[in-house]
């Protein structure tokens, strides 16, 4: 914070404060800044530099009249850590759901129920490609066939015939209408 030339407070390095009682002030800093040698000016630092300030100069010990000052940085870099460990797990569980989705076959099957059910208690356990493994060894020992979709299509090529064409010439003279003759 830093006072304006209506000698007001206004953000600089902090992103707001709040007057949490009489006493104590809680300040909160802005993400990503740097003091002049790179280093972050994060809550662990600025403590530290009041801390020296306050040590080294008697004025200002007498102006700024801090009792004690607390850095919730651990907090702050737990609340973190939590929120992207709860944003990969959304995002793993949704890979796990479409990977099982592959094998609705297997829905019933006694393995492959308790497969769900170690993914669902920790669904950062297995890889997606060893678990999708597990499954396809489950269907190969329950001897459960996949489902194919294919079907028996044969080719079927538009041969036209020339009026001048006689019928008892091969396949109706395709072999002569591209340059080839059905004697050789």
């Amino acid at each position: 914070m830093k006072i304006n030339d209506s000698m007001e407070l206004e953000p600089w390095i902090a992103e707001g404060y709040e007057l949490v009682d009489n006493l104590t002030w809680k300040i909160t800093l802005k993400d990503g800044v740097c003091f002049s040698n790179g280093k972050p000016c994060d809550a662990e630092a600025v403590k530290k530099c009041l801390e020296d300030l306050v040590a080294v100069h008697e004025r200002a010990a007498g102006d700024l009249k801090i009792a004690s000052m607390e850095a919730e940085l651990e907090e702050l870099r737990k609340f973190k850590a939590d929120t992207e460990t709860a944003a990969m797990e959304k995002a793993r569980k949704s890979e796990i759901a479409e990977v099982f989705a592959k094998f609705e076959d297997l829905v019933g099957v006694e393995a492959f129920e308790n497969l769900k059910t170690d993914c669902d208690a920790d669904c950062m356990k297995f890889e997606l490609d060893a678990l999708e493994e597990k499954c396809y060894a489950i269907r190969g020992r329950r001897g459960v066939q996949t489902k194919m979709n294919f079907s028996q299509k044969t080719p079927k090529l538009p041969i036209e015939t020339p009026e001048n064409n006689k019928t008892d010439q091969p396949y109706g003279g395709l072999f002569e209408e591209y340059g080839f003759s059905a004697k050789e």
